[in-house]
């Protein structure tokens, strides 16, 4: 009787071994199925364009650099059409209160650009992408600013000369140099496709929290143009 108890034991000892080898064999192939189909499935496609803005680092540059400097008040967004086939803008019109480098009449539209349009050829389709531009600050209506600008487009509006091209002016007087905070926007295709615009502009800000009278006599200073004069 015991002789057939142990044999009995040892029999059901054997069926566990096998019933938990065979167990761990099937997740074994289980897992190395999981592991090909992941491995087989195509991963999602990244495609970056580069924004390359023309950068002015300190004020001097910026007043060097710019063809029309003026002191204006932000009167509000103007409704335009957009102009250039990959750029997407937004017109904003401005009373000049001073002007400290060029010529400008008393009121001026500023075309800024607000979003990059791109089409890309994806599986063999053409598809347009557009991303917002990572330093795209939109004024406050009734803020004061010096706006740094090129000369007047074919159309009458007026263009940043480079990035940052405002200086905007706080309750409290002080200057503020409007830097874009977003360094990238990005959309996703329907297949996937993540497709990111980036803008990098690497400044070392020296003009924020400074008087902003302070700095419009500064760059009055620049260009030999006196108050009043």
């Amino acid at each position: 009787m015991k002789r057939a108890a142990r044999s009995a034991e040892r029999e059901g000892i054997t069926v566990k071994k096998a019933v938990l080898f065979w167990s761990v064999g099937i997740c074994a192939v289980g897992l190395l199925l999981w592991w090909g189909n992941e491995a087989s499935r195509p991963s999602k496609r990244g495609i970056t364009i580069m924004a390359e803005p023309i950068v002015a680092q300190t004020l001097k540059q910026m007043t060097q650099d710019a063809a029309l400097i003026v002191v204006a008040v932000h009167q509000g967004e103007v409704e335009q059409p957009s102009t250039g086939s990959s750029m997407e803008t937004k017109v904003f019109s401005f009373a000049v209160r001073d002007t400290l480098k060029g010529d400008a009449p008393d009121n001026i539209h500023v075309r800024v650009p607000y979003r990059h349009v791109e089409t890309l050829s994806v599986d063999g389709e053409k598809v347009e992408v557009a991303l917002k531009r990572p330093k795209y600050i939109a004024p406050k209506t009734g803020e004061s600013m010096v706006l740094f600008l090129s000369q007047r487009d074919t159309d009458g509006t007026y263009l940043p000369a480079f990035q940052p091209f405002l200086i905007a002016r706080d309750g409290q007087g002080a200057a503020k140099l409007m830097i874009g905070k977003n360094n990238q926007s990005a959309v996703e295709l329907s297949d996937g496709t993540r497709v990111t615009l980036k803008e990098e502009v690497q400044i070392k800000d020296e003009i924020t929290g400074r008087s902003f009278a302070e700095v419009v006599e500064e760059i009055e200073q620049m260009t030999k143009k006196q108050p009043g004069s």
